[in-house]
């Protein structure tokens, strides 16, 4: 999965853009299922 870049100003306003989405109860369910959280505490890798 990549993050969110900001290389161009482009990428900004597109950034930006996605803070205005709004998902439906189903498209949340969707997401959740195939993102699913860790089933412990565990640490986030460094970049």
């Amino acid at each position: 999965m990549r993050c969110p870049t900001a290389a161009r100003i482009e990428h900004v306003r597109d950034n930006h853009a996605a803070l205005d989405l709004e998902l439906s109860a189903e498209e949340h369910a969707a997401l959740d299922a195939y993102f699913r959280p860790p089933c412990t505490r565990q640490r986030l890798d460094m970049l």
